[in-house]
């Protein structure tokens, strides 16, 4: 196992692009920060091909990436159980490998979904009133809006959302009124082939308008016509509803270990 630098990014991508929608986060977090920057650490095992796993550190997440089982599962299980760290991530079938190694508090299971230009179905919304695209000045809002979604695993952290979206890496629709977000939908890990949809939500008070539908809308509209791609997770069967209505597709399935 070796501890990544930039010396080590070609073949880290060589890897990376060949599931590139799988391993968004890792390309996305890499290509936006680079190894340089504090709260990104990367860990690869090399084999004939290559890279054969690929454990990532962001802040507190940790995102875990194989291409089969030709790694050395126990050295990981090691590492990662050495990390201090909130959740760790990844395709599940790669997950189930460490599973008899690592003890979490909860391991949840969803969908990866991607979108396209070629899948995507528009729809003639009428938008409300009072959306809008995400400022810096709506962060407070966006952080209490969170804190009430029980979903959420954690509390969104104000260092990140404010760096992402002052550095371009992110971006988000919101519905505000009165100085209170009602619903929104942002992106995250934007790098420059595609884009993770995070914080789908709508205050329990104002669901069922079809809030979080529209900014998720106005938010994929925008970003297909830069040629990006667009992937997201949900277990949620009325999200998958409209996910699925939008034109996004089953790819994988993912798994958060929880602590």
């Amino acid at each position: 196992m070796i501890k990544a630098n930039e010396t080590y990014k070609d073949i880290i991508f060589g890897y990376l692009m060949k599931e590139p929608d799988i391993n968004l986060f890792i390309m996305g977090d890499i290509e936006n920060y680079g190894f340089n920057f504090p709260e990104l650490e990367i860990w690869i095992e090399r084999n004939a091909d290559g890279v054969s796993a690929v454990l990532m550190r962001f802040y507190d997440s940790l995102v875990f990436s194989a291409s089969g089982e030709d790694f050395d599962k126990t050295e990981f299980a090691n590492l990662i159980k050495s990390l201090d760290h909130q959740v760790l991530s990844g395709q599940e079938e790669a997950l189930a490998i460490l599973d008899d190694q690592l003890e979490y508090r909860q391991r949840k299971s969803m969908n990866l979904s991607r979108l396209s230009k070629e899948t995507y179905h528009s729809q003639n919304l009428s938008c409300h009133e009072n959306l809008k695209k995400f400022s810096l000045s709506d962060t407070d809002s966006l952080i209490a809006l969170r804190e009430t979604i029980e979903e959420f695993e954690s509390s969104p952290i104000r260092e990140l959302i404010e760096s992402e979206f002052e550095q371009g890496f992110a971006r988000g629709y919101c519905v505000v009124k009165d100085g209170k977000m009602l619903s929104m939908a942002q992106t995250s890990a934007e790098n420059s082939r595609s884009a993770m949809v995070v914080g789908v939500c709508t205050h329990k008070e104002h669901r069922g308008k079809g809030l979080a539908n529209q900014c998720l809308h106005k938010l994929c509209q925008e970003v297909l016509s830069e040629g990006k791609n667009l992937c997201l997770f949900y277990d949620n069967p009325i999200a998958a509803e409209m996910y699925i209505k939008m034109g996004f597709k089953d790819i994988a399935k993912w798994r958060m270990n929880v602590r």
